[in-house]
């Protein structure tokens, strides 16, 4: 087993470090909505303001 963990170590040790050409481009954000309404983020809001209060 600790052959097996020296090895791993080694190869993990030895991988080739990325340069800014090897990572590619970052992908854009992309747009998030939000799954509850505004009303019920307010209610909830309200709530925790209450509790912690």
């Amino acid at each position: 087993m600790a052959v097996v963990l020296l090895a791993s170590a080694q190869l993990a040790l030895n991988q080739p470090i990325l340069t800014k050409e090897d990572k590619g481009k970052p992908v854009s954000a992309q747009t998030r909505s939000a799954t509850l309404s505004l009303d019920k983020m307010d209610a909830i809001s309200d709530e925790l303001k209450n509790i912690i209060t």
